[in-house]
């Protein structure tokens, strides 16, 4: 199974910033997660270097650590949240990137 943790109110009791106080038990579920053979993405809204600073910091052997993106594309209808993250489907790509002035040799 693949798993995307956020960090900052998930893996910490602060969901507004940085380096809260680490919620053990939820850091403890992910290790096991991983030492199950599971494969696990730590994700951040402060960055990707915040997110590896956190997983060496607590020794979370994670496949990958990363910013959050500002903006997804997937086909799957109810995995769109409400709030921050921006989540459209696939037919959205062209009009997307069409309206946020990606240069025509990038497409």
């Amino acid at each position: 199974m693949t798993i995307y943790c956020d960090i900052d109110g998930t893996l910490t009791d602060k969901p507004t910033g940085p380096w809260g106080n680490p919620n053990k038990e939820n850091i403890e579920a992910i290790q096991a997660a991983i030492a199950n053979g599971h494969t696990v993405v730590l994700w951040s809204a402060t960055g990707e270097s915040y997110a590896k600073q956190f997983a060496k910091k607590y020794e979370i052997n994670a496949h990958v650590c990363l910013g959050k993106p500002d903006v997804c594309f997937d086909d799957w209808k109810t995995i769109r949240p409400k709030e921050k993250m921006r989540i459209l489907p696939p037919d959205q790509i062209i009009p997307w990137i069409t309206a946020h002035g990606v240069p025509q040799e990038a497409r």
